[in-house]
């Protein structure tokens, strides 16, 4: 009895799709990660742009802030960002903190970013202070 092999059997073709189907699955999973950090570094790029635009505005301003804390929002990266902008007094008179919340929706829940800088106020050393240097 000479019995000739002409293709694969059931059982190999099983094995097969089960192991391209486990394949495909790992795959789809390793791509839904990396979309999703995207996602997240996206923002967190954007969140810190938009804060760090806000405070060189405060710091190109000609008035002095008063201390205060503030909800605003902003276009940036066509997109709508909401942000809560606090502006806190220092032991120095002429130095105001700066702290910018980033949120990536209306209800404050997505921090997107956070960042803190300081704004300062210059004032032209009075004869004596310029006196006491020379």
């Amino acid at each position: 009895m000479n019995r000739v092999s002409r293709g694969f059997t059931l059982l190999e073709i099983l094995a097969a799709l089960v192991i391209a189907a486990v394949g495909i699955a790992a795959m789809s999973k390793v791509v839904g990660s990396a979309a999703s950090v995207l996602q997240v570094s996206e923002q967190r790029l954007v969140g810190n742009w938009l804060a760090s635009n806000r405070i060189a505005e405060l710091r190109l301003s000609r008035g002095w802030p008063a201390a205060a804390e503030t909800s605003r929002e902003a276009q940036l990266g066509g997109r709508t960002w909401h942000y809560q902008e606090k502006i806190v007094t220092t032991a120095d008179p002429d130095v105001l903190r700066v702290d910018i919340e980033v949120f990536s929706d209306k209800d404050h829940t997505r921090l997107a970013a956070n960042v803190f800088g300081y704004l300062t106020r210059y004032s032209p050393p009075t004869a004596s202070q310029q006196e006491a240097v020379n």
